[in-house]
């Protein structure tokens, strides 16, 4: 799904879903891409810029937020990653 669809989706699931349940609903459509998730952060970002009472972009935001602080950043340096695959720490 391109960044421009989730941009879309984002502000579809700012009605009807809880904000955790929108959340989770975005991991799903961005398919855990978490690169594509931080360029619709950035661009909601962008445009709430000098638009502090668009209140629709704000929650979009939100959601946004709240599914990058769900999925864990993944660490190439994490010594679990490594030793899984051969590598000591």
């Amino acid at each position: 799904m391109s960044t421009t669809d989730l941009y879309a989706g984002v502000a579809e699931l700012t009605t009807g879903l809880g904000p955790d349940e929108a959340a989770a609903r975005l991991l799903e459509l961005a398919g855990g891409d978490r690169r594509a998730i931080e360029a619709v952060r950035d661009r909601y970002a962008r445009h709430l810029h000098g638009r502090a009472d668009d209140f629709a972009a704000t929650a979009a935001l939100t959601i946004c937020n709240r599914a990058l602080a769900a999925e864990r950043p993944a660490d190439p340096l994490d010594w679990k990653r490594r030793w899984a695959r051969g590598r000591k720490p």
